[in-house]
């Protein structure tokens, strides 16, 4: 028989009330148990039995995300990074994947993490609107540049930031994002016609180029 895959990351939820209103948040559609409301829990629900498996099968990342809310709104953020690196011992890296918003206000506690995903479809303030449901655009530049961490801009890809796209990546790139990924919502299989010729590494679209 084959061996098994290993597992190659864990993921910490975080549900509740969040600061943006994504219409197209995935994490609305999961029944009502997954998104009970923990944003105020210490320690979260069944954090022996995670961090048991994370050691049992040596799982080298560590991710913290939302079902329906921002991770940065967990009110034990320093807490629960001390606990993790103090009881798992498999030397995995933690990492947030969060909106933004907080980020500069929780700078500190941002940087306490080993890297971050950033969740950002537009400096434009009414396509950022449109896609995030809110005209309040974090300062991506001033993130970008007070990390001390490893940053990773995740740019969701659809009709309102498509003809945007070649800017947002100059963008991205005068302000030094080092790794940017642009990715569509599951079963979405619109070929948008952007990044012709751009070389790209790492792919997340089947097909980017109409030609």
């Amino acid at each position: 028989m084959p061996a098994s895959r290993p597992v190659d990351f864990a993921n910490i939820l975080f549900a509740g009330p969040c600061n943006r209103f994504c219409p197209f948040c995935i994490g609305k559609q999961l029944p009502e148990r997954v998104n009970v409301n923990n944003l105020d829990l210490f320690p979260p629900r069944n954090l022996d039995a995670f961090i048991d498996e994370v050691n049992r099968l040596g799982i080298q990342q560590i991710v913290c995300t939302g079902t329906v809310t921002d991770p940065q709104l967990y009110r034990h953020e320093v807490l629960l990074l001390d606990l993790l690196r103090a009881r798992v011992t498999t030397d995995a890296q933690v990492s947030v994947h969060t909106n933004g918003v907080l980020a500069l206000s929780k700078m500190d506690v941002f940087n306490r993490y080993d890297k971050a995903c950033i969740s950002f479809p537009s400096f434009n303030r009414v396509t950022y609107e449109q896609m995030m449901g809110s005209r309040h655009v974090p300062d991506l530049a001033a993130i970008v540049a007070q990390a001390q961490i490893q940053v990773k801009v995740s740019c969701l890809v659809n009709e309102h930031n498509v003809g945007e796209i070649d800017d947002f990546l100059q963008r991205c790139r005068q302000i030094g994002v080092p790794r940017l990924v642009l990715r569509r919502l599951y079963g979405d299989r619109r070929a948008w016609p952007i990044l012709c010729g751009v070389p790209i590494k790492g792919l997340t679209f089947p097909c980017l180029c109409q030609g």
